[in-house]
């Protein structure tokens, strides 16, 4: 069972370490110096997401009818 949770702790940071590289995700900060709260904030671009995945799905597809000829 401990394995079972390092392989999908390992696959969400690869995920995350992707998803940062590709432009999914993007972190911004603020700081607020009167009170010293900090504020974070993170976005998800879903049309970037959708379109890597699509991209995936055409590549892999496209491959799979390569090899049936």
């Amino acid at each position: 069972m401990k394995t079972l949770i390092r392989w999908v702790a390992v696959l969400a940071l690869v995920l995350i370490g992707v998803g940062f590289y590709r432009g999914w995700f993007t972190m911004t900060g603020e700081r607020e110096s009167e009170n010293n709260k900090a504020e974070l904030k993170l976005s998800v671009d879903t049309e970037k997401v959708k379109q890597d995945t699509d991209a995936v799905r055409d590549g892999i597809q496209g491959k799979e009818s390569q090899n049936e000829h």
